[in-house]
């Protein structure tokens, strides 16, 4: 089911369209949160179906749902269609689509993501590092992981605990 929005199919959401999307993105949450990917994909739809217009955030709800559960081509389908609408990835959907790479033990997609962020002119930041460097930890390519952890040095990102705990 929708979200408990006042809404009328055939008629604009109007100044009333950040609530409506406000909704639906908490609701896909809520679906991921739950590893019902499914379910959260339909709501999406569902967003998408009545003109509510996606924006990043709600993009990224539905690319989190399928990335907890391991939805690797679901999440690289949404990556696209954000481009289609127009929409930037932004680092936090990198983030996630590198880290599903890594679950799904593919470490070479996940450097082809960052080397994508570089050439979109999105620099990474110390998330996204920490994702490729774990999705490189376990693939057990630790020379990639080191090359990342230098990267992150030339670029002046500090490396943190987790970092170093992303590479073993």
């Amino acid at each position: 089911s929708t979200p408990s929005a006042q809404y009328h199919p055939g008629k604009s959401p109007g100044r009333h369209a950040y609530l409506y999307r406000r909704r639906y993105s908490q609701q896909i949450v809520q679906l991921g949160d739950a590893l019902k990917w499914k379910k959260a994909l339909e709501v999406f739809t569902d967003a998408l179906d009545i003109g509510i217009v996606p924006n990043v955030y709600m993009f990224n709800t539905a690319v989190r749902a399928c990335a907890k559960s391991g939805q690797i081509d679901l999440v690289f389908q949404l990556k696209q269609q954000m481009l289609q609408h127009g929409l930037e990835p932004s680092n936090t959907t990198y983030a996630m689509a590198i880290r599903v790479c890594g679950e799904c033990g593919e470490y070479k997609k996940a450097l082809e993501l960052m080397a994508e962020m570089r050439q979109r002119g999105l620099e990474p930041c110390v998330r996204t590092y920490n994702e490729a460097i774990s999705a490189c930890g376990k693939c057990m390519r630790c020379g990639e992981a080191l090359e990342l952890m230098a990267e992150m040095r030339q670029h002046g990102l500090r490396l943190h605990v987790n970092t170093y705990n992303a590479a073993i």
